[in-house]
């Protein structure tokens, strides 16, 4: 299951590029012949983004309705929160590669083999790095994810992980302050959940 959550996260990231890339090559089929197949291509790519965007989205809002129904989850608390910078430079790579390579030349069909072997290639190592919160389409519709550091119920420390949240706007950052949160664990360094904002303590 985390496989294919990995997967709809990555193309789900590469739906910008294929709607550039469908319009471009809309704009070609109206202006020259022999381009249907590219054409064709292009649809293709973008529905499979589409579903796959439809997947991820559908899976964390199933995730946090249980979540707010107390249908599962794990209690814990979060401390020491700040917002995590998901799209350093490295992380980009992922998405700027395809754009390049049909950006960069007027051979559509050739630049459609050249973007879908790319995307093959980095989607398994993305996939094989669970890099499940590293994609922009969640920032898009208010995801944001924290870094903080997670006890259990126990207060137990667990250590640094990662938080995917939805629309945070009552959240109060810092060193000070600490939150009980309901949550389930999407990879081994990320976690999704919903914050108890009645419950909140300032250190």
């Amino acid at each position: 299951m985390r496989t294919l959550f990995s997967w709809a996260s990555f193309l789900s990231g590469n739906l910008p590029i294929c709607a550039i890339l469908l319009v471009s090559v809309a704009f070609k089929y109206f202006s020259a012949e022999g381009v249907i197949i590219p054409l064709i291509l292009a649809g293709g790519y973008i529905l499979i983004c589409l579903i796959s965007t439809g997947i991820l989205l559908y899976f964390l809002q199933c995730t946090i309705t249980q979540l707010k129904m107390k249908n599962g989850g794990t209690y814990g608390r979060l401390y020491n929160l700040k917002i995590q910078n998901i799209f350093s430079s490295g992380t980009m790579t992922y998405y700027i590669l395809p754009f390049i390579s049909f950006a960069a030349g007027d051979d559509l069909l050739k630049n459609e083999i050249i973007l879908f072997i790319l995307i093959l290639i980095l989607g398994k190592l993305y996939v094989q790095e669970r890099m499940i919160i590293y994609t922009p389409i969640l920032g898009l519709v208010g995801y944001i994810v924290l870094a903080g550091r997670l006890k259990d119920s126990s207060h137990n420390d667990l250590g640094e992980t990662l938080f995917l949240i939805k629309n945070p706007n009552q959240l109060v950052l810092g060193p000070l302050q600490e939150y009980d949160i309901i949550y389930k664990r999407i990879s081994d360094y990320a976690i999704i959940g919903i914050i108890e904002l009645n419950y909140q303590t300032e250190l």
